[in-house]
Protein backbone atom coordinates (compact mmCIF):
# COMPACT_ATOMS: atom_id res chain seq x y z
CA UNK A 1 0.00 0.00 0.00
CA UNK A 2 0.96 3.00 -0.79
CA UNK A 3 1.79 5.83 2.37
CA UNK A 4 0.69 8.84 0.12
CA UNK A 5 -1.98 11.13 1.49
CA UNK A 6 -1.64 13.78 -0.43
CA UNK A 7 -4.37 12.89 -3.37
CA UNK A 8 -7.09 11.69 -0.86
CA UNK A 9 -6.33 14.80 0.74
CA UNK A 10 -6.82 16.77 -2.18
CA UNK A 11 -10.49 14.90 -2.92
CA UNK A 12 -11.87 15.68 0.19
CA UNK A 13 -10.26 19.56 -0.04
CA UNK A 14 -12.21 19.80 -3.60
CA UNK A 15 -15.33 18.25 -2.14
CA UNK A 16 -14.80 20.85 0.24
CA UNK A 17 -14.30 23.71 -2.34
CA UNK A 18 -17.43 22.51 -4.10
CA UNK A 19 -19.44 23.19 -1.44
CA UNK A 20 -18.24 26.57 -0.82
CA UNK A 21 -18.66 27.46 -4.35
CA UNK A 22 -22.74 26.01 -3.74
CA UNK A 23 -22.65 28.05 -0.93
CA UNK A 24 -21.74 30.95 -2.67
CA UNK A 25 -24.33 30.51 -5.25
CA UNK A 26 -27.21 29.89 -2.89
CA UNK A 27 -26.01 33.32 -0.77
CA UNK A 28 -26.47 35.53 -4.42
CA UNK A 29 -29.57 33.92 -5.08
CA UNK A 30 -29.02 31.10 -7.81
CA UNK A 31 -28.08 27.98 -5.75
CA UNK A 32 -26.62 25.27 -7.97
CA UNK A 33 -27.57 21.86 -6.10
CA UNK A 34 -25.77 20.01 -8.27
CA UNK A 35 -22.35 21.60 -7.37
CA UNK A 36 -23.70 19.97 -3.70
CA UNK A 37 -23.78 16.71 -5.00
CA UNK A 38 -20.39 16.97 -6.56
CA UNK A 39 -19.30 17.79 -2.94
CA UNK A 40 -20.36 14.52 -1.94
CA UNK A 41 -18.77 12.66 -5.02
CA UNK A 42 -15.49 14.30 -4.20
CA UNK A 43 -15.49 13.00 -0.23
CA UNK A 44 -16.75 9.25 -1.54
CA UNK A 45 -13.90 9.31 -4.18
CA UNK A 46 -11.19 10.39 -0.92
CA UNK A 47 -13.02 7.37 0.92
CA UNK A 48 -12.65 4.83 -1.94
CA UNK A 49 -9.01 5.51 -2.35
CA UNK A 50 -7.84 5.34 1.14
CA UNK A 51 -10.17 2.37 1.22
CA UNK A 52 -8.75 0.36 -1.26
CA UNK A 53 -5.43 2.11 -2.79
CA UNK A 54 -3.77 3.05 0.51
CA UNK A 55 -5.07 1.30 4.05
CA UNK A 56 -4.31 -2.43 4.97
CA UNK A 57 -7.16 -4.23 7.26
CA UNK A 58 -3.95 -6.72 8.27
CA UNK A 59 -1.99 -3.75 9.34
CA UNK A 60 -5.15 -1.44 10.96
CA UNK A 61 -6.32 -4.73 12.47
CA UNK A 62 -2.57 -4.86 13.93
CA UNK A 63 -2.70 -1.56 15.28
CA UNK A 64 -6.24 -1.23 16.65
CA UNK A 65 -5.42 -4.66 18.87
CA UNK A 66 -2.26 -2.76 19.96
CA UNK A 67 -3.94 0.05 21.01
CA UNK A 68 -7.29 -1.04 22.31
CA UNK A 69 -7.95 -2.89 25.72
CA UNK A 70 -11.52 -2.25 25.42
CA UNK A 71 -12.86 -3.71 22.28
CA UNK A 72 -12.83 -6.39 20.30
CA UNK A 73 -11.04 -4.56 17.57
CA UNK A 74 -12.28 -5.04 13.76
CA UNK A 75 -10.25 -3.13 11.03
CA UNK A 76 -12.35 -4.60 7.88
CA UNK A 77 -15.45 -3.64 9.60
CA UNK A 78 -14.36 0.22 10.75
CA UNK A 79 -13.22 0.64 7.22
CA UNK A 80 -15.93 -0.48 5.20
CA UNK A 81 -18.71 0.79 7.49
CA UNK A 82 -17.26 4.34 6.91
CA UNK A 83 -17.32 3.86 2.91
CA UNK A 84 -21.02 2.27 2.97
CA UNK A 85 -21.50 5.27 4.60
CA UNK A 86 -20.48 7.74 2.82
CA UNK A 87 -21.70 5.84 -0.19
CA UNK A 88 -25.25 5.64 1.36
CA UNK A 89 -24.78 9.67 1.87
CA UNK A 90 -23.92 10.83 -1.24
CA UNK A 91 -27.36 9.23 -2.65
CA UNK A 92 -29.31 10.24 0.12
CA UNK A 93 -27.73 14.43 -0.76
CA UNK A 94 -29.53 13.39 -4.30
CA UNK A 95 -32.57 12.08 -3.36
CA UNK A 96 -33.50 14.35 -0.11
CA UNK A 97 -33.36 16.95 -2.56
CA UNK A 98 -36.66 15.63 -4.70
CA UNK A 99 -38.38 14.26 -1.61
CA UNK A 100 -37.61 14.93 2.27
CA UNK A 101 -38.75 11.68 3.80
CA UNK A 102 -37.31 9.32 1.77
CA UNK A 103 -33.83 11.32 1.65
CA UNK A 104 -34.13 11.28 5.30
CA UNK A 105 -34.90 7.65 5.74
CA UNK A 106 -31.24 6.97 3.68
CA UNK A 107 -29.39 9.71 5.75
CA UNK A 108 -30.64 6.97 8.93
CA UNK A 109 -29.52 3.87 7.20
CA UNK A 110 -25.98 6.39 6.70
CA UNK A 111 -26.30 6.96 10.35
CA UNK A 112 -26.21 3.01 10.72
CA UNK A 113 -23.44 2.12 8.39
CA UNK A 114 -21.30 4.74 10.84
CA UNK A 115 -22.19 3.23 13.94
CA UNK A 116 -21.63 -0.46 12.78
CA UNK A 117 -18.08 1.46 10.58
CA UNK A 118 -17.50 2.94 15.14
CA UNK A 119 -17.46 -0.85 16.93
CA UNK A 120 -14.88 -1.63 14.48
CA UNK A 121 -12.64 0.55 16.18
CA UNK A 122 -13.98 0.89 20.01
CA UNK A 123 -16.83 -0.99 22.10
CA UNK A 124 -19.99 0.71 21.95
CA UNK A 125 -20.87 -1.43 25.53
CA UNK A 126 -20.85 2.13 27.91
CA UNK A 127 -20.51 -0.95 30.79
CA UNK A 128 -17.55 -2.26 29.55
CA UNK A 129 -15.56 1.17 29.95
CA UNK A 130 -17.58 2.31 32.92
CA UNK A 131 -16.04 -1.25 34.50
CA UNK A 132 -12.82 0.04 34.12
CA UNK A 133 -13.31 3.49 35.60
CA UNK A 134 -13.61 5.13 32.70
CA UNK A 135 -16.44 7.66 33.12
CA UNK A 136 -16.89 9.62 29.10
CA UNK A 137 -19.55 7.66 27.57
CA UNK A 138 -21.72 8.27 30.64
CA UNK A 139 -21.60 12.07 30.41
CA UNK A 140 -21.60 11.74 26.58
CA UNK A 141 -25.25 9.84 27.20
CA UNK A 142 -25.92 12.56 29.34
CA UNK A 143 -25.10 15.24 27.14
CA UNK A 144 -26.53 13.88 23.63
CA UNK A 145 -29.71 13.15 25.71
CA UNK A 146 -30.44 16.68 26.77
CA UNK A 147 -28.82 18.09 23.75
CA UNK A 148 -30.81 16.32 21.09
CA UNK A 149 -33.82 16.96 23.44
CA UNK A 150 -33.09 20.86 23.38
CA UNK A 151 -32.73 20.55 19.81
CA UNK A 152 -35.93 18.97 18.95
CA UNK A 153 -38.16 20.37 21.35
CA UNK A 154 -37.20 24.06 20.87
CA UNK A 155 -35.77 24.00 17.29
CA UNK A 156 -37.97 21.26 15.43
CA UNK A 157 -41.06 20.10 17.48
CA UNK A 158 -44.23 20.86 15.59
CA UNK A 159 -47.59 18.84 14.87
CA UNK A 160 -45.51 17.64 11.23
CA UNK A 161 -42.22 16.69 12.53
CA UNK A 162 -43.04 13.60 14.44
CA UNK A 163 -41.86 11.51 11.42
CA UNK A 164 -38.32 12.85 12.05
CA UNK A 165 -37.78 11.74 15.86
CA UNK A 166 -36.51 8.05 14.64
CA UNK A 167 -34.06 10.02 12.65
CA UNK A 168 -32.99 12.30 15.48
CA UNK A 169 -32.55 9.63 17.76
CA UNK A 170 -30.75 7.58 15.83
CA UNK A 171 -28.57 10.63 15.04
CA UNK A 172 -27.99 11.32 18.73
CA UNK A 173 -26.86 7.58 18.84
CA UNK A 174 -24.30 7.75 16.36
CA UNK A 175 -23.18 11.42 17.75
CA UNK A 176 -22.98 9.67 20.93
CA UNK A 177 -20.52 6.98 20.55
CA UNK A 178 -18.32 8.68 18.88
CA UNK A 179 -16.32 9.93 22.35
CA UNK A 180 -15.86 6.39 23.12
CA UNK A 181 -13.05 7.11 21.35
CA UNK A 182 -11.60 9.37 23.14
CA UNK A 183 -10.97 7.22 25.94
CA UNK A 184 -8.62 5.05 23.96
CA UNK A 185 -5.70 7.06 24.79
CA UNK A 186 -2.76 5.23 23.10
CA UNK A 187 -4.17 6.57 19.65
CA UNK A 188 -3.20 9.95 17.92
CA UNK A 189 -5.67 12.89 19.99
CA UNK A 190 -6.36 13.31 15.88
CA UNK A 191 -7.87 9.86 14.81
CA UNK A 192 -10.13 10.15 18.06
CA UNK A 193 -11.04 13.94 17.45
CA UNK A 194 -12.01 13.78 13.88
CA UNK A 195 -15.39 11.72 14.09
CA UNK A 196 -16.53 13.57 17.39
CA UNK A 197 -16.18 17.06 15.73
CA UNK A 198 -17.40 15.26 12.42
CA UNK A 199 -20.68 14.22 14.25
CA UNK A 200 -21.50 17.36 15.84
CA UNK A 201 -21.21 19.50 12.38
CA UNK A 202 -24.04 16.77 11.28
CA UNK A 203 -25.86 17.42 14.49
CA UNK A 204 -25.39 21.48 13.92
CA UNK A 205 -26.43 20.96 9.78
CA UNK A 206 -29.31 18.87 10.58
CA UNK A 207 -30.66 21.16 13.26
CA UNK A 208 -30.84 23.84 10.72
CA UNK A 209 -32.47 21.59 7.95
CA UNK A 210 -34.98 20.73 11.19
CA UNK A 211 -35.62 24.40 11.71
CA UNK A 212 -36.01 25.34 8.44
CA UNK A 213 -38.34 22.68 7.40
CA UNK A 214 -40.52 22.78 10.88
CA UNK A 215 -39.16 24.74 13.40
CA UNK A 216 -40.86 27.65 15.35
CA UNK A 217 -38.08 29.54 16.07
CA UNK A 218 -36.45 32.40 13.94
CA UNK A 219 -32.97 32.05 13.13
CA UNK A 220 -30.39 34.24 11.64
CA UNK A 221 -31.29 34.05 7.89
CA UNK A 222 -27.66 34.11 7.17
CA UNK A 223 -27.23 30.80 9.00
CA UNK A 224 -28.81 28.53 6.43
CA UNK A 225 -26.67 29.21 3.81
CA UNK A 226 -24.38 27.04 6.02
CA UNK A 227 -26.21 24.04 6.01
CA UNK A 228 -24.45 22.38 2.91
CA UNK A 229 -21.10 23.23 3.86
CA UNK A 230 -21.09 21.93 7.78
CA UNK A 231 -22.55 18.57 6.35
CA UNK A 232 -19.58 18.07 3.65
CA UNK A 233 -17.31 19.16 6.27
CA UNK A 234 -18.98 16.94 8.89
CA UNK A 235 -17.98 14.05 6.02
CA UNK A 236 -14.55 15.61 5.50
CA UNK A 237 -13.23 15.24 9.22
CA UNK A 238 -14.80 11.23 9.51
CA UNK A 239 -12.98 10.28 6.55
CA UNK A 240 -9.96 12.73 7.41
CA UNK A 241 -9.63 10.21 10.57
CA UNK A 242 -8.52 7.21 8.23
CA UNK A 243 -5.40 9.66 7.75
CA UNK A 244 -4.02 9.06 11.34
CA UNK A 245 -4.10 5.14 10.80
CA UNK A 246 -0.95 3.50 9.35
CA UNK A 247 -0.94 3.11 5.83
CA UNK A 248 1.86 0.52 5.82
CA UNK A 249 4.14 -1.67 7.90
CA UNK A 250 7.27 0.77 8.34
CA UNK A 251 4.71 3.30 9.81
CA UNK A 252 3.07 0.84 11.86
CA UNK A 253 6.30 -0.26 13.77
CA UNK A 254 6.73 3.20 14.20
CA UNK A 255 4.01 4.10 15.88
CA UNK A 256 3.89 1.02 18.00
CA UNK A 257 7.59 1.69 19.34
CA UNK A 258 6.34 5.10 20.22
CA UNK A 259 3.81 3.78 22.00
CA UNK A 260 6.16 1.60 23.79
CA UNK A 261 8.18 4.38 24.53
CA UNK A 262 5.55 6.31 26.00
CA UNK A 263 4.42 3.08 27.95
CA UNK A 264 7.78 3.10 29.29
CA UNK A 265 7.87 6.53 30.39
CA UNK A 266 4.04 6.46 32.32
CA UNK A 267 5.55 3.44 34.07
CA UNK A 268 8.69 5.27 35.36
CA UNK A 269 6.76 8.16 36.59
CA UNK A 270 4.56 5.71 38.72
Amino acid sequence: MQADRGFPLILGSVGLLATAIATYTDVIGNKLVVISWFASIFIVLEILTLRFFRLDTDIIDTYLKSTSELADTNGARFLNGITLAMIIGLIATIVIAYNFVFGMIIYLLMHLALIYGFSGIFSLNAKKYFDNQHYLPVISILFWLIAISTIYTKYVQSEESAIVIPYIIVLGTMAHFTWYGLEITKRDIRFRLSPVLGSALFVFSDSLIGNAKFGQVKLPGNLYYFIDFTYVLSLFLIVLSLNYLPFNLKELNSKLINLDKHWVREKSQE
